[in-house]
């Protein structure tokens, strides 16, 4: 299916969200103080809300806007959550989602989806996220594969037809 170039920036964005139960996107970057950061950059984009201390060498944190389809356009690998509008603007940047816990059935169809696919992978813990990180980092061309399927699926305006689809009911 080819490599694109995708996969030689070697770029990890990191983007949650905020709320009482939600995965605690934080749990991320203590996980890469443990293990250390892997082999490409990485880009942690905060939510409105978030607290982040002191960042691991090697981490650039930025706070989140209504920047994440430039952040993943540069990125070959984003961290995310399953919602339908943050799935859609992965793929159409061809960012490999690793798709955090789901809620709702809305999100876990999206998490299905994904994975079967064959364009995303899901993490249940932070520590599932960083390995999934480190064997597609490993595997340049099972990254390649993934960015080029979510090309396939995704289209540049896809998070806005999504959008529209949901709004109109």
């Amino acid at each position: 299916e080819g490599l694109p170039s995708k996969a030689v920036p070697r770029e990890v964005l990191i983007c949650g969200r905020v709320g009482p139960g939600l995965f605690p996107m934080t749990r991320m970057l203590e996980t890469l103080r443990e293990r250390g950061v892997p082999d490409g950059k990485v880009v942690y984009a905060c939510a409105k809300g978030e607290d982040v201390e002191v960042q691991p060498p090697g981490v650039q944190v930025i706070w989140f806007s209504d920047q994440l389809p430039l952040l993943l356009k540069r990125a070959s690998i984003a961290i995310i959550p399953p919602d339908g509008v943050s799935v859609a603007e992965a793929l159409a940047a061809g960012a490999v989602p690793i798709l955090t816990p789901p809620r709702g059935e809305a999100e876990r169809a999206n998490v299905r989806f994904a994975e079967h696919a064959g364009v995303g992978l899901f993490a249940r813990t932070a520590e599932e996220a960083w390995d999934h990180v480190d064997w597609l980092l490993r595997e340049p061309e099972e990254l390649g594969v993934r960015a080029s399927r979510c090309l396939r699926f995704g289209t540049p305006d896809a998070a806005r037809a999504i959008t529209g689809r949901l709004a109109k009911g």
